[in-house]
């Protein structure tokens, strides 16, 4: 009544105040697409790069496990170096087998940032796409990565959206569009949770659908994580006092970015900010009556994940004896896992998990080498190791 035309409600974003402002200059505004059409576009365009090679450089097992798990959902052939040397020496065999180069920054041996500009400087051609994939994603961090020869960059803990969209920017597609894509796109969701994560659910200490966003919503994979979250961080702070009586202040900060990226991965963020103060102290070198408060606090919230992981996680029972049916059972199995690993089929992964307490009965001697080989997602030696087990 008062002669307003439109209403904006704050906060108001640069999208809505550019398309009211054309709208009321008298331009032709096109309605934009909703989340679910963006996500079937995305999706359409990452199927065009099934079978494209990508080397994943990265030391921490958890954020190989979601990074490879998923890259390999996408339908793309991943390989892993654990360091920045390990990069190097396979960029260089072969420059021109890798249609990207994932590379997380900091590494013990050699730091991405390095292994970047030594692959550079070696190569004259044939330069492979690199991009920076880490925790560190302030700007002077991005500029580094750039001044090294990086193309691009994706900060961790890794948003499976922006992944993609930088997948189908730099890689160039490798065959048409097909409207059959898997469904990657849209996070896996579950009428009914399982117990275990319905009582870590709420909690302070853990966001679990943040955790799950990390892995498509797979329950499976995110115990997976948190399974391993449990046996990789819990002596990291021990390590970093270690490291800092040793004056050794490179090694404490890489282990405070580690906890910090992992934490995010699962879903613990308040762990995840206090690791991250206690990386920026630590990367100032401040002396340690001024970093132990920070190292304190740290610990603490660290203990609290654990204790809290420990107290919910569900744990695996392994049966007393394999019978008659589960032999016939896990006959049945090993074919399948034969199967999907020939394929290089991801659900390998879920298979066998689900099935891990017969696998580890039947099997002791090998499971150990063939749980390590699914994870790492090297599926020609998981097949070798099945074989192993039958023969």
């Amino acid at each position: 009544d008062a002669g307003i035309d439109v209403i904006l409600v704050k906060p108001v974003n640069a999208s809505q105040l550019f398309d009211t402002a054309m709208q009321l200059l008298g331009a032709e505004v096109k309605p934009r697409p909703n989340k679910a059409q963006m996500a079937s576009a995305l999706e359409l365009q990452l199927s065009t790069l099934a079978g494209a090679r990508v080397l994943l450089v990265e030391d921490n097992e958890l954020n190989q496990l979601v990074a490879t798990e998923l890259l390999v959902n996408a339908g793309l052939l991943v390989d892993v170096a654990s360091d920045g040397r390990q990069a190097v020496q396979r960029v260089l065999e072969s420059p021109q087998h890798w249609d990207i180069v994932l590379m997380d920054m900091q590494m013990p041996v050699l730091d991405g940032v390095s292994a970047t500009r030594e692959i550079r400087r070696v190569l004259q051609s044939d330069l492979p796409v690199i991009v920076a994939m880490t925790a560190n994603a302030m700007p002077q961090h991005v500029e580094k990565c750039l001044d090294a020869g990086m193309q691009d960059f994706v900060s961790k803990p890794i948003a499976p959206e922006i992944l993609w969209t930088t997948l189908t920017k730099w890689i160039a597609p490798r065959q048409p569009a097909h409207e059959a894509a898997p469904a990657i796109a849209a996070v896996q969701t579950s009428n009914s949770p399982a117990p275990w994560l319905q009582n870590l659910a709420g909690t302070q200490d853990l966001d679990t659908q943040q955790g799950l966003r990390r892995v498509m919503g797979k329950e499976l994979s995110y115990l997976k994580m948190l399974r391993k979250f449990i046996s990789g961080q819990r002596d990291t702070i021990t390590q970093l006092r270690e490291a800092l009586v040793r004056s050794d202040w490179l090694s404490a900060e890489r282990l405070a970015h580690t906890l910090k990226a992992v934490a995010g991965n699962i879903g613990a963020g308040r762990l995840q900010n206090h690791a991250g103060a206690l990386e920026a102290a630590l990367h100032q070198q401040q002396a340690l009556v001024d970093t132990e408060p920070l190292i304190a606090t740290a610990d603490a919230s660290l203990r609290a994940v654990i204790t809290l992981l420990t107290q919910h996680l569900p744990q695996a029972a392994v049966p007393a004896l394999v019978s008659e049916a589960d032999k016939d059972r896990l006959a049945a199995l090993v074919e399948q896992l034969k199967s999907l690993v020939q394929e290089d089929d991801a659900s390998a992964l879920d298979l066998f998990a689900d099935n891990a307490a017969l696998m580890k009965f039947a099997y002791p001697a090998c499971y150990p080498q063939l749980d390590a080989a699914l994870a790492a997602y090297d599926f020609s030696a998981a097949l070798a190791y099945l074989q192993t087990a039958q023969a």
